[in-house]
């Protein structure tokens, strides 16, 4: 009897897949509305993608925002553990920005779903 249930486990998780590939709103789109992230976040994320490691005050350049307002973005990233700040050594009034391995893979993931479908 394990041996059966096993297999329709196994089945029934080969039919949510074929499901998610073929319905878009639980397919790739399913990466976008998982995430806890504002569109603030997700903007340093993709600037940090193309290029890192950035200063705090080129992250609000690049925003169009404070940089108090971009701190704040930043920190929430730093906490998700997405982002990495860190005292530039030359001039510790500056503070470099990087992705973390997480914060990486998540940008990659979410560059290969693609971008979220609107009705």
């Amino acid at each position: 009897m394990p041996a059966e249930r096993e297999r329709l486990v196994q089945e029934i998780l080969k039919l949510r897949d074929a499901m998610m590939c073929s319905d878009p709103l639980l397919g790739c789109d399913a990466l976008w509305m998982e995430l806890d992230l504002t569109i603030g976040q997700l903007r340093v994320l993709f600037c940090l993608a193309a290029q890192q490691p950035m200063t705090m005050s080129a992250i609000a350049q690049r925003l169009g925002v404070t940089l108090p307002a971009a701190s704040n973005v930043v920190d929430k990233l730093v906490q998700a553990g997405l982002v990495t700040r860190q005292e530039d050594p030359s001039d510790r009034r500056f503070v470099r920005c990087s992705l973390t391995g997480q914060g990486q893979s998540l940008v990659q993931r979410l560059s290969h779903a693609g971008p979220m479908e609107h009705d």
